[in-house]
């Protein structure tokens, strides 16, 4: 028959555990990816400003509006305290000489007076544009020069979205001096950079929504040169497609996100593996089990560890069911407190009763006078008790069972707790630099997915593989320790029982209860995790009712269950609640912050 085994069914569960934990992370990272590329924005604001000697400016907006994947028939812009009209000469807060040009969207547009302000609607009600788009708009101003002062808000707080980039460029008939740039909320005093007395430029990068930008200056002399009256003739339509596939980012940001996850996992499942091989006495399978302390020793792989291991009929000399079991897993598990409560019964402090749901103190006072501690605390002032319900005391008494594992896992001398301890503290730190970069990956993705793919692959790459070092290390922490020579040995015994009771048939069971040894064997099949196909060999081995141990061994499949029951406290709940509340507000300042020009206003899509 062939046995699988142990190491190997444990890492293929891993390996699976790995998987769905990669595919919860890629479902995260694509929620991550979507949300921002589904918000729109604005790439590139870039404003082109002449100013004229009456006091009017030639303006031109080139906005590159990103849609996202959402469908919109275009965008709208409006600009407050303006009339419409066709004839600035009129005077007064004007608006005139509206055209809108594009290339890769729709450029019909209607201009209209809403309440104390111009709109201006661009795009086509039957057909809906989405993606990144390039729209020029073009206008004409009166009242933007105030006697030596000018003071212009480049780009309003009135808009509905971010913007990535500002860049402003603004000329006059003049040389302009005390030249001052502010950015942000309507108001605010921020400063930005503006340089130029002949041409004003200023670039600004990463405004929120409702948040603008200002230039303010004053007339400072005669220019050097002829003044420039008319705004550019070159009109570059050419940056509004990208061709961009919303869902080929997704693709992407997963792809190389995956990548890195499964090279960061398989690399520290490497490592761990080879940071923790046991140590094996040299010469091979028997001297390695029996070579003894007299050999030289040399780290073993678990490949050559599980090549050696030979079917052992007995259990291994110097550990009880309980500790053997834990050598095998190299941790304490609840079925192994549950092979300590069976080591009692054998011992006689304890009997396991009513098919494993009773037990019952066996031992006399005198003899209880020196009682494990688990015993004592589960049997305080009785001497026999049920397990089909929560049992507080039992359940002190169980969870002492593991702390005593624990201090003989800890205490003895089969593994090499310094090498242990090295390499815990390597996999805590690998651990908190995986929280961290899932913290900054995510963070990176919202932020870069939608205004600069090619970050956001790279964020995703590498928070990805560090992020599958922190998984990888945390489901291989248990292939860390490393046992010593002696603990090998041991640990190869171990396994070689435990693949005795894997393959273990009637004939198995019937040889055991003629030597006496079915409750010992039965206790080691619960410590070893194999006692539900040691009951099958029992049951094919047909043994007369009163067979010392039959039993016991049907009853310890229930104390298992039972021992569940006994040691889960009821559920409790609680409620409890919060509030959320808003506040907010605004103002107009005059001059000297954003929002303290002509102009301004904002816009959005529709």
């Amino acid at each position: 028959m062939l046995v699988n085994s142990f190491t190997a069914k444990r890492r293929m569960g891993k390996v699976a555990a790995l998987v769905v934990i990669g595919l919860l992370l890629g479902l995260g990272a694509g929620f991550l990816t979507y949300v921002p590329l589904g918000s729109e924005r604005i790439r590139h604001y870039g404003v082109d400003v002449a100013v004229q000697e009456d006091g009017t400016a030639l303006v031109r907006e080139t906005i590159d509006y990103d849609f996202g994947n959402n469908d919109r028939h275009g965008i709208f812009r409006y600009v407050p305290g303006y009339e419409l009209t066709v004839d600035p000469a009129l005077g007064g807060d004007l608006l005139s000489d509206v055209r809108v040009l594009a290339a890769s969207a729709a450029a019909e547009f209607t201009a209209s007076e809403g309440l104390d302000r111009v709109e201006i609607k661009v795009g086509s009600a039957d057909a809906t544009v989405s993606g990144l788009r390039r729209y020029v708009i073009e206008y004409r101003l009166s009242g933007v020069v105030s006697g030596d002062r000018l003071a212009y808000d480049a780009v309003g707080t009135g808009w509905e979205v971010p913007i990535d980039a500002v860049d402003v460029r603004l000329t006059a008939p003049y040389r302009l001096g005390d030249v001052r740039c502010f950015l942000g909320d309507e108001g605010s005093t921020n400063p930005c950079a503006a340089t130029g007395s002949e041409t004003v430029t200023t670039h600004v990068e990463g405004l929120g929504e409702e948040q603008g930008v200002t230039l303010a200056a004053t007339r400072a002399g005669e220019l050097s040169g002829p003044a420039r009256t008319t705004l550019p003739d070159d009109v570059d339509l050419s940056g509004g497609d990208d061709g961009r596939s919303y869902w080929t980012t997704i693709w992407l940001v997963l792809g190389w996100g995956g990548l890195g996850y499964v090279v960061g996992a398989l690399a520290l499942s490497y490592w761990s593996r080879r940071a923790g091989r046991d140590h094996a006495w040299a010469g091979g399978g028997v001297d390695a089990v029996f070579g003894g302390p007299g050999l030289d020793a040399a780290p073993i792989s678990d490949r050559e560890a599980e090549r050696q291991v030979t079917m052992q009929f007995e259990p291994p000399k110097g550990l009880n069911p309980a500790q053997g079991g834990v050598l095998l897993k190299e941790s304490v598990e609840k079925h192994h407190q549950v092979a300590w409560l069976t080591q009692q019964s054998l011992a006689g402090w304890l009997t396991i009763g009513d098919d494993g749901r009773e037990l019952t103190r066996t031992a006399d006072d005198a003899k209880w006078a020196t009682a494990p501690a688990p015993l004592a605390k589960m049997f305080k002032k009785r001497t026999t008790f049920r397990l089909g319900k929560f049992d507080s005391k039992f359940a002190a008494g169980f969870g002492l069972i593991g702390t005593e594992l624990r201090q003989w896992r800890t205490g003895c001398d089969l593994w090499d707790h310094a090498a242990e301890k090295r390499n815990a503290r390597r996999t805590t730190a690998l651990k908190w630099l995986g929280l961290l970069a899932a913290l900054a990956g995510a963070v990176g993705l919202i932020v870069f997915s939608s205004w600069q793919p090619p970050v956001a692959y790279l964020v995703a790459g590498l928070s990805g593989l560090l992020v599958g070092v922190a998984f990888g290390a945390g489901m291989h922490k248990d292939e860390q320790p490393v046992r010593t020579p002696k603990g090998f040995a041991l640990r190869q015994l171990a396994e070689g029982f435990r693949r005795f009771f894997a393959a273990s048939e009637g004939r198995h069971a019937r040889e055991a209860a003629e030597r006496g040894e079915l409750r010992l064997y039965s206790a080691w099949a619960v410590a070893l995790g194999e006692l539900d196909r040691w009951n099958k060999a029992m049951a094919a081995a047909s043994l007369p009712p009163g067979t010392a141990g039959v039993s016991d061994t049907a009853s310890y499949v229930v104390l298992s269950s039972s021992v569940s029951t006994a040691t889960s406290a009821p559920a409790s709940s609680s409620s409890g609640g919060g509030g959320s509340g808003y506040s907010g507000g605004g103002g107009y300042s005059g001059g000297g912050d954003v929002g303290g020009g002509d102009v301004g206003g904002g816009g959005g899509s529709w």
